[in-house]
């Protein structure tokens, strides 16, 4: 971990990159076993940088234990710097060492804003989108390469749910309108919520995530379906921040911009 936070130090420090001047999103990408963090990638988005090697790439240093780390241009990186993502852009993951059977990737999408992005496991042939922080399981058998290595990337697509306020959506089996206003805003957000369920299943709570543009979450609630949701945002927050409702099985439900003022 001591590792992780000096390289990110490097990054957004001693290399000279601004994470405000350079409007930087994140992904953050971790390896886990029994629990316990081992290693992690980041990939960093910026209009700034290139998609093949520069300055704002850092290389993989191996450590006797497990490692993960991206993939790009024949370079294994701890850090890759990559412009924003466009439709079918694909991160490359790549894993070694590994020892045991059980392992989790967390990945963290909460400092990103953009297309969907989905992680695609080809060893099971199966794509699962990322909203906010996702835990997946896997299991390897070290006798069997493709069980590992090669198996794992991250490739983006059109945002599920439209951007924008108010939103009317037909999906998941549920009609939504959800609009939140006004925007901007000085301290008060109105979110309506409305979600119907033609079957009479709903899920059992709408989670709301506002976080800022550094991925630090200004506020969550629960909020209330068939009601109007008033919410009083802290006067030290301005500028652009980011909004997301999620609902208990982890499918997010709306995304949008608010500029607080």
């Amino acid at each position: 971990m001591k590792k992780i936070i000096i390289v990110i130090f490097l990054f957004l420090g001693i290399k000279g990159f601004s994470q405000t001047e350079y409007n930087i999103q994140k992904i953050r990408i971790g390896l886990f076993n029994k629990g316990v963090k081992v290693d992690e990638c980041v990939v960093a988005f910026s209009d700034q940088f290139s998609n093949g090697i520069g300055m704002e790439d850092d290389p993989k240093h191996y450590v006797a234990t497990e490692n993960i780390f991206l993939i790009e241009s024949g370079k294994n990186l701890i850090i890759e710097g990559r412009q924003p993502p466009t439709i079918k852009d694909t991160l490359k993951i790549g894993l070694s060492n590994l020892i045991r059977i059980n392992y989790k990737l967390v990945i963290d999408d909460s400092q990103y804003i953009g297309l969907q992005p989905y992680l695609l496991d080809k060893y099971k042939n199966i794509e699962i989108p990322i909203n906010g922080i996702d835990t997946i399981n896997f299991n390897v058998d070290t006798s069997i390469y493709n069980t590992y290595q090669n198996r794992f990337s991250i490739i983006f697509k059109s945002t599920i749910l439209p951007i924008g306020p108010p939103v009317l959506i037909y999906n998941f089996d549920n009609i939504y309108y959800i609009n939140n206003y006004p925007n901007p805003i000085k301290n008060i957000l109105n979110i309506r919520l409305d979600i119907i369920s033609p079957s009479g299943i709903y899920s059992n709570k709408y989670t709301l995530y506002i976080y800022d543009l550094f991925g630090n979450l200004v506020l969550t609630k629960v909020l209330s379906n068939h009601s109007t949701n008033v919410l009083k945002i802290d006067d030290k927050y301005h500028g652009v921040l980011i909004m997301k409702i999620i609902n208990d099985k982890g499918v997010l439900i709306k995304m949008d911009k608010i500029i607080k003022i």
